[in-house]
């Protein structure tokens, strides 16, 4: 992806810089390209420090639970699920509309000789030697496909991971509410609060 649609897309911007249209014509593909790239470095080296989040989700949902706490999980998950199949269907149409049309000599994009003199590309770029030619131009038109294919999943699968937790934690924090409105419901008064306030500091010592 950084060969193929990156790094081409930022040596096309500079080809066209002063072009406002041609400008934003790149940009409105190459800034999503570079936000993946970026969203994936970092969430890379915290690998980490996501690994104990994804632990204790897992142990959230494998736990004891009462009926009132599995349904208040249920109901933040099926909330996330619906941002989760929304997120995914538009990326999947947003690949059909940038890959499918070209293939048979329809584009949306603004074609330009400095970045596009021959055969055009799925996406604006620049590539220092001549690649319209067979086969070069078909192996970078499937490198820009598959591209296009993995930042989608790639800016896709952070963003709803990230719904994904967002919501959960909102269902832990709902269940921790509830547990301190009813802690005259506790045998020990102090032993509830206890429970309540270690599950409190789990919470933000892991979010």
């Amino acid at each position: 992806m950084l060969c193929a649609a990156v790094i081409p897309g930022i040596l096309a911007l500079l080809r066209v810089w002063g072009d406002m249209v041609a400008m934003a014509d790149n940009m409105q593909i190459g800034l999503p390209f570079s936000v993946t790239v970026l969203k994936f470095i970092i969430m890379w080296f915290h690998k980490k420090e996501l690994e104990p989040v994804i632990n204790m989700i897992v142990e959230d949902w494998l736990r004891t639970k009462t009926v009132q706490e599995r349904d208040t999980m249920v109901k933040q998950a099926r909330i996330a699920r619906i941002m989760v199949m929304f997120g995914c269907t538009m990326m999947t149409l947003a690949c059909i509309i940038l890959i499918i049309p070209p293939c048979f000599g329809y584009t949306t994009r603004y074609l330009t000789n400095l970045t596009d003199p021959g055969r055009p590309m799925l996406v604006q770029t620049y590539y220092l030697r001549d690649i319209t030619e067979t086969p070069l131009y078909e192996i970078v038109i499937s490198a820009q496909a598959i591209s296009i294919l993995m930042a989608a999943i790639s800016y896709t699968g952070i963003d709803t991971f990230l719904c994904l937790l967002v919501f959960h934690i909102c269902a832990q924090m709902e269940i921790l509410k509830e547990r301190f409105l009813g802690l005259n419901n506790f045998k020990d008064f102090d032993i509830g609060l206890s429970f309540n306030i270690k599950d409190h500091l789990r919470l933000i010592r892991l979010y």
